[in-house]
Order: structure tokens, then sequence, then C-alpha cells
């Protein structure tokens, strides 16, 4: 069984989402590879719906966030993190 610690989820500690060169954001930096994106990609993450550019408000940006593919993202690292993405099973791994 998996069990993860996502930083993304830490009150203590919880790490910036990252906004890519492409004008989307991520939970982490460490989400931002080759292997990760297409992951991710498949979670939603890359909808042109959440493209971001410097023309976007900050109500845009909350909206992505609070959309309903992030926060299933978000439910599922606590309630299911056996199927979550394997870039977060390596960096947030339980100690």
């Amino acid at each position: 069984m998996t069990k993860i610690h996502p930083d993304c989820l830490r009150l203590e500690s919880t790490k910036q989402v990252m906004f890519t060169s492409r004008g989307y954001f991520l939970p982490c930096c460490e989400c931002d590879t080759s292997t990760a994106r297409k992951e991710f990609n498949l979670l939603g993450f890359f909808k042109e719906d959440f493209h971001i550019d410097n023309l976007n408000s900050a109500d845009r940006v909350k909206a992505v966030i609070n959309s309903d593919e992030w926060q299933d993202f978000y439910k599922d690292l606590l309630e299911d993190p056996e199927n979550s993405p394997e870039i977060c099973k390596e960096f947030c791994k339980a100690k």
C-alpha cells in the first residue's frame, strides 16, 4: 500500500504552486518533468481552459485551482494515494 504525505497539502510547509513556461499551473515544481507532464495531461491539467497568460486576472487563476480537476486531484491524493501520479508517490512518499 502506498502512503504519501503530499507537499502540496501539508499545512506546516505547503509548497507554492508552479507556473510553467507554457502557461499552466502544476501542484509543485517536481511535476514539471516530461514524464510527469504526461500524467498531469491525462488528469486534465493542460486543457486549453486552464491556460493562463499575463492578461488573466487573479480570479482566473483562482478558478483554475478551484476547478473540479484540481480539487479531485487533491482529494485523490488524500483518499486514494495508491492511484496518485507516480511523481507524487516518488517525491511525497510517507517516511
